[in-house]
């Protein structure tokens, strides 16, 4: 996506994969009509708003609880064989 959207593949005379959807800057993901199908339903955006913020609650809550924790860092892997 990058590439296409730089226009690399016109710049260095190189030719993109077969196959490829973004090959120029003027190509898009996303065809018009599924846009438009997209923009009616009203639904997918407060789910993924919702996921969003449950994610970045989730993330706040486990950097929060990084000073918290009280247990050793270290892990013992037991001792050399002979020593006590």
């Amino acid at each position: 996506m990058l590439a296409g959207g730089t226009d690399i593949y016109r710049r260095l005379r190189l030719t993109p994969p077969a196959g490829w959807p973004l090959t120029t800057p003027h190509n898009v993901l996303i065809p018009r009509a599924d846009q438009i199908r997209w923009t009616v339903q009203d639904w997918w955006w407060l789910s993924a708003i919702a996921a969003l913020t449950l994610l970045m609650l989730l993330a706040l809550w486990w950097l929060l609880s990084q000073p918290r924790r009280r247990h050793s860092r270290r892990l013992s892997v037991g001792h050399a064989p002979g020593e006590p």
